[in-house]
């Protein structure tokens, strides 16, 4: 049981030695700007295409969603979709201003 133990511990330890950190200078150098902005122009047109919104809960933000789930699945190979299974609470958000 311990040998089974230690083997396990032993896995976990090699394969978090075996990860390749993510840092600021990586990222950086992985944004392309011509792909930023076509990226930023695709979602413009989308607020012009939906009466100038892509806010939560308006076509709009819908179809911001469908684009960008588009642009990760092409990307991640190993990407899930979890929907949000609680109940969407932004008016109690505190960055929602009062009416």
């Amino acid at each position: 049981m311990k040998l089974n133990y230690l083997a396990f511990a032993g896995l976990l330890a090699a394969e978090a030695l075996a990860t390749n950190d993510i840092t600021p200078d990586k990222v950086e150098a992985d944004i392309r700007e011509d792909k930023l902005q076509s990226d930023l122009w695709n979602l413009l047109k989308i607020a012009k295409d939906n009466g100038g919104n892509r806010a939560f809960g308006l076509p709009g933000y819908n179809a911001s969603l469908d684009f960008v789930l588009e642009r990760v699945a092409t990307r991640a190979s190993a990407s899930t979709l979890t929907p949000q299974s609680s109940p969407s609470l932004i008016s109690s958000s505190p960055l929602t201003r009062s009416p």
